[in-house]
């Protein structure tokens, strides 16, 4: 959990803005084109949707993971890999634990915070149509290029 929890904190920005959404979301796009990747991607942030893409090969079920990724982020605050690694991977104890109806959160690696500095949890960027650990190393690669300055 320490790991995630210092994955989190390196990628907290100073600001957050629909400029920058559509920044990372295009980044993204281009990304997963190059590598023949099919995915959908969500950013959401300060209450409204700010990017959203679905290539061709992704199905209502990797919206409805984009959806309960977000909702599972803007509840706990945290990234679904860190939830992942905190609950075992039991996902039943999003029931038994914490009273969310499955329906609504997940625990699936993919979904992780928009954490801006001294302020909070303002959002969240979620990718699902890979492997859980795919989907998470995507949102990953695209926080690394933003913060280094190649997005």
């Amino acid at each position: 959990m320490e790991e995630c929890l210092r994955e989190e904190k390196k990628y907290e920005f100073d600001t957050f803005c629909a400029e920058t959404a559509w920044q990372i979301g295009r980044a993204g796009v281009a990304y997963a084109k190059e590598k023949g990747l099919s995915i959908c991607m969500d950013i959401y942030a300060c209450s409204r949707q700010l990017f959203h893409y679905c290539s061709d090969g992704c199905t209502v079920s990797n919206e409805e993971f984009l959806r309960k990724k977000r909702n599972a982020v803007l509840y706990f605050g945290h990234s679904t890999r860190f939830l992942h690694v905190k609950n075992k991977n039991d996902l039943s104890l999003l029931e038994t634990k914490y009273g969310l109806e499955l329906r609504d959160y997940c625990i699936t690696m993919g979904g992780f915070p928009i954490r801006i500095k001294d302020s909070g949890v303002a959002g969240a960027i979620c990718v699902s149509g890979l492997a859980p650990q795919e989907d998470h190393d995507f949102v990953i690669h695209l926080l690394e290029e933003y913060f280094q300055g190649n997005i």
